[in-house]
């Protein structure tokens, strides 16, 4: 049995001696409820009333949040006294439930408040709408996209230790399920791409997938397995984007920036900007432009016949840097270290174990 502070590294069981230390400031919006502030404003929903997934997510500060509200109003654990069924479709359509008896159910509730229901959509939708929501502060998705347009002002794209050999990389990756994140952290030697060392983490999310905000929903499982790891990787690679991002803020640049540390993201999508000309001197990468300025590059995996891979750097890391980290690592379209800790990710959520530690 481990004690605290302690993780089995190589077989040896060893104190935990990774230094990461992230500013308070930097914290503060991690913890956000995302889960609770639904049911708060579901709750607002007078009874012979409805309102929507898209209105929920407008009082929230993004209409992108909409399909995130009803993973959310999916598993509520208070209804009905917190009324998830009076929230629809915006066209009326009467949407799922998520009690065993499904829509039926959630039909037969609102029809005991005098909402009707015909060919599953609501009548006189417009007359039973609500959406007069009230929330205390600033909608706190607004609130996240002023602090991410803050955090770009601290962005490094020039490498933290230029002179440095690279020794180790590390590679993140979680999966979900509900609310339950499991992660893990894959580190490799850089030479050999053989796995140094490993650890996983469960946690309970409480802020799901929303596009352009992947980092809240992914950030509070990687500094969990942050916290457990022996040495620190010289890079960190995350299962998706830079500096290559709508707003230029990728999980990987807003990770680099809180953890002090080189990171980059390798994705298999290309989320923003087009492919140009090809790099000179490497004829398997193609530059990725947006508003005139390179964020990245597309890259053919050693194996890939056709399918490309999309590399940007996230901070404290360069353009160059990142490309070669990157041609390392990437035989496969997924990255080795990323392979790996996805399978290790994998194995914690099928057989819902406890946290693992792992050479």
């Amino acid at each position: 049995m481990l004690s605290p502070g302690e993780v089995l590294y190589r077989g040896k069981v060893m104190k935990n001696t990774s230094s990461i230390h992230i500013d308070s400031k930097y914290l503060q919006n991690l913890g956000l409820d995302l889960y609770q502030l639904v049911w708060e404003l579901t709750s607002q929903v007078p009874k012979g009333r409805v309102t929507t997934y898209g209105a929920i997510a407008k009082a929230l500060g993004d209409i992108r949040a909409a399909r995130a509200i009803g993973t959310i109003e999916h598993v509520n654990p208070y209804a009905p006294s917190v009324p998830c069924h009076r929230v629809v479709y915006s066209d009326g359509g009467i949407g799922g439930y998520g009690s065993p008896e499904g829509t039926p159910k959630k039909i037969k509730l609102l029809d005991r408040e005098g909402v009707k229901v015909k060919d599953e959509k609501i009548v006189n939708f417009k007359e039973v709408l609500f959406d007069d929501f009230t929330i205390s502060g600033p909608p706190p998705l607004e609130m996240l996209r002023a602090e991410q347009l803050a955090l770009k002002n601290e962005i490094v794209l020039k490498d933290k230790e230029p002179n440095k050999k690279l020794r180790t990389i590390g590679g993140i990756d979680a999966t979900y399920n509900d609310d339950t994140a499991f992660g893990a952290i894959a580190i490799l030697d850089f030479d050999t791409l053989e796995l140094v060392e490993a650890q996983t983490a469960r946690i309970r999310t409480r802020f799901p997938y929303i596009p352009t905000y992947l980092s809240y929903h992914e950030l509070p499982i990687i500094i969990e397995l942050m916290k457990k790891i022996i040495s620190i990787p010289d890079v960190i690679i995350f299962d998706g984007n830079g500096i290559l991002h709508p707003i230029g803020l990728g999980l990987a640049t807003h990770a680099g920036i809180l953890l002090r540390l080189p990171t980059m993201g390798i994705a298999k999508k290309l989320l923003v900007g087009e492919l140009t000309k090809s790099l000179k001197g490497h004829p398997d990468v193609t530059q990725v432009v947006y508003n005139n300025q390179l964020i990245g590059y597309g890259l053919k995996p050693k194996t890939a016949k056709k399918k490309l891979v999309f590399v940007s750097p996230g901070n404290l890391i360069s353009f160059k840097s990142a490309l070669h980290v990157a041609k390392k690592v990437c035989i496969l379209r997924i990255p080795e270290p990323i392979r790996i800790a996805h399978a290790l990710a994998n194995e914690i959520r099928k057989n819902q174990s406890p946290v693992l530690n792992s050479r």
